[in-house]
């Protein structure tokens, strides 16, 4: 083959400059006929293809020539070094039969001259005569010694060392390890060099020509030792260890620190990714352990071969000896005890083990007495039955942005999808019809219901749109043809098609994204990224609605949403499914999502001219697969959903509050709080706060309050509730001009009027103009807004059994256009909050009216802050920050709106930890408040909202007591919404919580003060009745 790689080489060299010539030829003919230029060029061109033809075929002729080289030189190489194996083995076995032989000829050497003496002496010697003489003496003394070092082949007459035939291995009793041939001088010289047989050099040499002459010893660096194969017991006279065994390779060693090193040096894979990691994605690494505990041994500490190998655990009730203190074992084996006891221990372990594995799959049927009718309605177990519950949650988690990054351009390309068509609703882009009409589940029109509601918080959006991001990772992970955990679902070639399309323009969109990170793209290419990313964008829609729009007649867990909804549940941590309570949220937020992305395909087609208007196609899309009726994985969660919410709303939830037997501390979970302490905190809170607000009204060391400050009597403010002018509130009341008087400029006033003041905030230049120094001001603002927080804090705390946090931030103190009538007023000397958004408002669309009242101190501070502070800081953000913008109706105002509900829960944490030194937030003070108000409150806390008991005089007006409230006899300044008995209710429960915490208040002595009045009027009536019942 090489004689013919040479040949083709010089015959293309010769061709080429053949051609060549020819070339040259035809230039020189060429120029001297004066050819046509066409011609010429045509020439020129064919030439130039055959000479770039011929040098590319020699170039590959050379390169097939070298790499045929260097394939002979590797052969010549490999027969070379068997060669060298061989020579190897045959020095190796003539040093064996040299060693043979030198023991031979040093006992022949030492027992021939006794051997002669012996024969040559007379036979007529006596005894005596035998030991006078000294050369036989000697030579019968160096017989003995040379017969006892070469005796017993067993005993070797070395007690420190211990041969394994089955290993060819010699070890060392005292070290506990094996030794090489070629360390053996060295080791005994250094370790043992006080031992019988190893004391000088030539008893060295001759125990190791007796070693050689009957062992066959191997060098770990020349030969492989056998090693013991898994589940062996013990070797005995090796040091036994506790060791860590890598589950992906089985490498053993003895630290974790080393196994770590191990781990990430030979398993790459196995290393953390980058960036915080998800919830689950942490969940399943630390469930996952990447090594196991094991008992080892090794023959080697140094050198080749000193791995360890694992093997069976000791004795029971044993404690592994360390290695310097290790007794020698006085047999090769386990006892029969021992074999027992550890083959026993082996099968408990595999017990143990498989008892495991069984715990982390997930269960496909119940027993007849395990009844669970949320699960027999779902029909989880059918489907996720005989996998594990880690591997199968990993399958529908967020993706890693190192080892997924596909995976995070489809989710990226799921938030752009849910945004545009979340604006796509709020733009109106389809009307208020079509919104009614998708958020309506049934097939006839009803005039109740109500558009779409899309105004959620966005913590909730991002929660919702994650769940739809995971569904679309389910579904590519799942698609895979390598996948190990293989589902029942099965994709359409509808889905399939739309998934092989968003991969192709997820690549496509990863590649522009690697590109836009490295700035290597122009205009041109940025738009072809904006393109493609706008094309996946379009092929993740078409997806989406096709896993909604698939017709369910077979299996229901054909579809891999209805998959996707099963593995949802599945909770990692608990080793469990997640119940109706945890789970019917998840539900609420893909049906959301779904509806959203309807009307986003609707608006698409409309604009791509397959529809002439949005409707024609929403209508279609919700027949088909959007209502209850239809076989569609979108039925399938409306039905869940609503199973889920009936056994929720008929479930109790776990109980975390736990009393002391004086009633006086109770603890929730891990919170505890004393009574006493409880209202200490109150008390020092008040304390605070009052002495914030006399640094708000500017007041001197020497003067007093009372002196310096207006006055007003709670009692005396009126208020008209039913007033919905705009900007209207208790402040500009005309009833109240006597009592509280237009101050707006009071503090301003005083900060020009006194000259302390003025020299604080205030500076006159060389012009004659005033200046306002930035730095007092700011400091004064920085003063408000922490009377303010501390203000939130008690308003939430001290006015009746608590509000949520997004209820309590977003009081408004005059009326306005969108809200309409404010949240604070005047009832009765009392400063009254009325909360009519809750939690459920964005599902239900219906408002709850709460009233709730402060006591009289924290009512004070709240209108000295409105009539005095709130008129001066607006006027300073004005001259001082040039801020013309519009003052916020909302008490706890940032910007244009009110306070996130977290600020709340912030200056909660805060004041806790600092007084109470204890962990309390708007959650857990939630069931504190309330467990206080059942313990220590005669009327219980709250009852249901619109539970009102009825009257027997509204039945006999043929009304129910709700009626009579609402629309009968409804007070003038009652305001919409506001019922008055329902109101008496509220006040009689905030009253006796002021009571509580310690608040000046009469609270007569009552068992019920929430039926006082109905009960006095039924004994009036009962005392009546009885005096005129003939």
């Amino acid at each position: 083959m090489a004689r013919h790689m040479v040949h083709v080489s010089e015959t293309l060299t010769v061709a080429l400059h053949s051609v060549q010539g020819l070339k040259e030829q035809q230039q020189e003919f060429a120029g001297q006929h004066h050819r046509p230029v066409k011609s010429n060029s045509n020439a020129k061109r064919n030439f130039h293809f055959q000479l770039q033809l011929l040098q590319s075929l020699l170039s590959r002729s050379e390169s097939n020539r070298a790499r045929l080289q260097n394939e002979i030189t590797l052969a010549f190489h490999g027969e070379a070094q068997r060669d060298s194996k061989v020579q190897v083995s045959i020095a190796e076995e003539a040093r064996k039969k040299t060693a043979s032989m030198k023991a031979i000829a040093v006992v022949t050497m030492v027992f021939l001259p006794s051997t002669f003496v012996a024969v040559s002496n007379p036979i007529r010697k006596s005894m005596s005569e035998l030991l006078a003489d000294h050369t036989c003496l000697l030579r019968l003394s160096l017989a003995f010694r040379v017969l006892l070092l070469s005796g017993s082949r067993g005993t070797l007459s070395m007690e420190i060392l211990h041969y394994l035939p089955d290993h060819q291995v010699l070890i060392c009793k005292p070290c506990q390890y094996a030794i090489s041939p070629s360390r053996f001088q060295k080791h005994m010289q250094t370790h043992h060099r006080d031992t019988a047989g190893f004391r000088t050099y030539k008893e060295l040499l001759a125990t190791r020509a007796i070693i050689d002459a009957n062992y066959l010893w191997k060098d770990p660096s020349r030969e492989p030792v056998p090693v013991p194969p898994s589940g062996s017991p013990p070797i005995p006279h090796l040091s036994l260890k506790r060791g860590l065994r890598c589950l992906e390779c089985h490498h053993i060693c003895c630290t974790p620190e080393t196994m770590r090193n191990h781990l990430y040096r030979a398993h790459p894979h196995l290393r953390r990714p980058r960036g915080r990691p998800s919830a689950l994605g942490s969940q399943a690494d630390q469930s996952q352990p990447r090594w196991e505990e094991t008992f080892c041994q090794r023959f080697f500490v140094t050198g080749s071969q000193s791995s360890y190998f694992a093997v069976l655990p000791p004795v029971p009730d044993t404690e592994l000896r360390s290695q310097n203190a290790r007794p020698p074992m006085d047999s090769n084996a386990l006892s029969p005890e021992e074999s027992i006891r550890a083959q026993i221990e082996k099968k408990l372990d595999y017990h143990a083990a498989a008892t495991e594995t069984w715990r982390q799959t997930i269960p496909d049927a119940a027993t007849m007495t395990e009844v669970s009718p949320w699960l027999e309605m779902t029909r989880w177990p059918k489907y996720l039955g005989g996998h594990n519950f880690v591997e199968t949650a990993l399958l529908a988690v967020t993706p890693d942005p190192v080892q997924e990054p596909l995976l995070v351009e489809f989710t990226k390309s799921v938030e752009r999808v849910i945004e545009a068509g979340h604006r796509s609703i709020r733009e109106d882009k389809v009307n208020v019809f079509d919104q009614a009409r998708i958020n309506s589940f049934i097939q006839r029109r009803r005039a109740c219901d109500r558009p779409l509601m899309v105004q959620l918080q966005k913590s909730t959006w991002r929660q919702y749109t994650s769940l739809w991001q995971r569904l679309i990772c389910f579904v590519y992970r799942t698609a895979q043809p390598g996948q190990p955990i293989q589902l029942s679902h099965r994709l359409t070639n509808a889905q399939m098609a739309h998934l092989d399309r968003i991969v192709q323009h997820g690549e496509d969109a990863l590649r522009f994204s690697t590109n836009d990170a490295d700035d290597t793209t122009g205009s041109d290419g940025q738009e072809q990224s904006k393109a493609t990313r706008s094309g996946l964008d379009r092929a993740m829609l078409l997806l989406s609605i096709s896993l909604l729009d698939h017709t369910l007649k077979g299996d229901l867990f054909e579809s891999v949403l209805v998959g996707f909804l099963a593995v949802l549940s599945i909770n990692v941590t608990k080793q469990t499914l997640q119940g109706p309570c945890d789970y019917t949220s998840k539900l609420s937020g893909l049906i959301k999502i779904g509806q959203v992305l309807v009307v986003q395909r609707s608006v698409l087609a409309a604009e791509e001219g397959e529809v002439e208007h949005p409707a024609d196609l929403l209508d279609e899309m919700r027949e088909r697969f959007m209502i209850h009726g239809s076989r569609s994985p979108f039925n399938w969660a409306l039905r869940l959903r609503a199973y889920g919410k009936k056994v929720r709303n008929s479930t109790t939830s776990l109980g975390y509050i736990q009393w002391s037997e004086d009633k006086e501390s109770l603890s929730y979970k891990t919170t505890e709080l004393g009574m006493n302490s409880f209202k200490d905190f109150i008390r020092t809170e008040v304390e605070l706060i009052q002495a914030q607000l006399e640094g708000l009204l500017l007041l001197h060391a020497d003067e007093c309050k009372e002196d310096s400050v207006p006055r007003f009597v709670l009692r005396r403010l009126k208020d008209n509730p039913a007033e919905n002018a705009r900007s209207w509130s208790f402040l500009v009341d005309p009833r109240n001009r006597e009592e509280l008087p237009n101050q707006s400029r009071w503090l301003l006033d005083r900060v020009l009027n006194k000259d302390w003041l003025r020299d604080d905030f205030l500076r006159i230049k060389a012009n004659g103009r005033c200046h306002w120094i930035r730095h007092a001001v700011e400091q004064y603002l920085a003063r408000v807004d922490r009377f303010l927080d501390r203000l939130l804090l008690l308003v939430h705390i001290t006015s009746g059994q608590p509000a949520r946090g997004t209820e309590v931030v977003s009081l408004r103190y005059q009326n306005t256009v969108n809200g309409h009538l404010r949240n604070i007023f005047i009832e009765d000397g009392l400063v009254s909050t009325v909360t009519s958004y809750h939690k459920g408002y964005s599902v239900t669309g219906s408002t709850k009216i709460i009233h709730r009242y402060l006591p009289q101190e924290i009512g004070e501070l709240l209108v000295y802050y409105l009539w005095l502070v709130r008129p001066f800081t607006e006027k300073l953000r004005l001259l001082v920050f040039d801020d013309q913008s519009p003052p916020s109706p909302f008490l706890w105002a940032k910007g244009a709106a009110s306070l996130d509900r977290s600020h709340l829960s912030d200056q909660l944490k805060e004041e806790a930890k600092k007084h109470l030194n204890t962990d309390l937030n708007i959650a857990i003070y939630r069931h504190v408040a309330i467990a206080i108000s059942k313990t220590h409150l005669a009327c219980g806390g709250f009852k249901r909202d619109y539970g009102l008991e009825e009257n027997r005089a509204d039945r006999q007006a043929t009304h129910a007591s709700w009626i009579a409230g609402a629309v009968y006899a409804r007070g003038l300044e009652e305001a919409p919404g506001h019922v008055e008995a329902r109101r008496a209710e509220y006040r009689a429960v905030s009253r006796e919580w002021h009571y509580f915490l310690g608040f000046r208040t009469y609270l007569p002595k009552r068992k019920d003060p929430l039926g006082e009045i109905e009960n006095e009027a039924g004994t009036k009536r009962r005392k009546t009745s009885k005096n005129t019942d003939w």
